[in-house]
């Protein structure tokens, strides 16, 4: 009996693990905003080619569009 109450503690510990690690990815990954931004030309006739942004300006350097590899660089 004691060993069941005891692997029922140990199941709920790593179901409660993995649900916070759930939650944090789901959080920490759900705020990346990249949208494509089309080509146009300035106002003194330069091309600019169209390239993926990050638009949600968290400072989170892993999931903007250049390290996610969007714009081939």
């Amino acid at each position: 009996m004691f060993i069941t109450r005891k692997g029922n503690e140990m199941k709920k510990l790593i179901v409660s693990v993995f649900a916070l690690v759930a939650i944090l990815t789901i959080a920490s990954n759900g705020y990346c905003e990249i949208k494509y931004v089309n080509s146009y030309y300035r106002s003194n006739g330069t091309y600019v080619s169209g390239c993926f942004k990050d638009t949600s300006h968290d400072g989170n350097q892993y999931n903007n569009a250049n390290y996610l590899g969007l714009n081939g660089r």
